[in-house]
């Protein structure tokens, strides 16, 4: 009887093994299935990203043919530099400069946003300022002009309430070499020079309202003149640099920082300056992904 009994006991027990294993192999089908699904989701990913990510690529290409060649600027203004940072391939800042008669127009530009859309806006606002400048020399009018334009273009309107409120920040200047006079107008963004052995960075605030978006058609932007003297120095930028985060402490540079540091290389070429800031702002980062894109000009007369 105790024989008949343990037989049971082992034949019940060979089948429930059987039984486990016929399970465990259905999962390892299962989880082989769910594998090489992930495995091909994967693929399908990756090639997306590439064809994206080589369509942004060519895209740069684009937009760096419409930016004003750095050889051309450093021509006109042997004492300058062009820091220029995109947080992603392609960029929602831009740099101006063009030479009429005796003056060079120079200008930084923040548009909305980075990346495509920011690039978008880049493109639209590059031609709309090339515009401004061949119909006036005036800094304030152009402004008035350049904001017109991008509000006509993107289709800008108070009654149209699905209108895109897109638009920039810019700051620009024409500069009279001969005379060293520089006149500003800026919206949002402002003018800062520091005088040759001085230790405060000077400031004149924009006009405080930017260029399309929300802003009226008929908006009058304030114009300054500065007279300089040899060896003076002045900075227009975007807020990107200022507002760069640190991997160290997670805090931003802040504009206070940023101008402490450019009263630090006042000692330095212009070249030099434009390493050293790059160098700062990578140590500074420490590793971690920019946060916007950043473009600092400097021009020492």
């Amino acid at each position: 009887l105790l024989s008949v009994v343990f037989g049971g006991f082992i034949f019940r027990s060979l089948r429930i093994t059987r039984k486990q294993k016929i399970l465990i192999e259905e999962q390892k089908t299962i989880v082989e299935q769910q594998k090489t699904e992930v495995e091909k989701s994967k693929h399908i990913i990756e090639e997306k990203n590439k064809a994206i990510t080589d369509s942004i690529t060519y895209a740069k290409r684009i937009q760096q043919a419409k930016l004003p060649k750095k050889d051309d600027i450093y021509s006109a203004l042997s004492n300058c530099f062009v820091l220029f940072k995109p947080k992603d391939i392609v960029s929602g800042d831009f740099y101006f400069f063009q030479r009429k008669t005796k003056l060079i127009f120079i200008a930084a530009a923040d548009c909305t946003g980075h990346g495509v859309p920011g690039a978008f806006m880049s493109m639209v606002g590059s031609d709309k300022l090339e515009d401004a400048v061949s119909q006036s020399s005036d800094t304030s009018e152009i402004l008035s002009l350049l904001n017109k334009g991008v509000k006509a273009s993107l289709k800008q309107s108070e009654e149209d309430k699905k209108s895109t409120r897109d638009g920039m920040d810019i700051a620009f200047c024409s500069i009279d070499l001969e005379n060293r006079i520089v006149r500003y107008a800026g919206a949002n963004r402002p003018f800062w020079f520091i005088r040759k052995g001085q230790t405060v960075v000077e400031e004149i605030k924009a006009t405080k309202k930017a260029i399309g978006g929300f802003t009226e058609d008929n908006q009058h932007y304030d114009s300054h003149e500065i007279q300089l003297q040899q060896g003076d120095t002045f900075y227009l930028s975007s807020d990107g640099y200022a507002d760069t985060f640190s991997g160290l402490n997670d805090k931003k540079l802040t504009t206070k920082k940023f101008k402490e540091t450019l009263l630090s290389i006042q000692e330095k070429s212009m070249q030099e300056q434009e390493i050293y800031l790059d160098d700062f702002i990578e140590k500074w980062k420490a590793g971690i992904e920019q946060v916007d894109d950043i473009l600092v000009i400097g021009v020492r007369v």
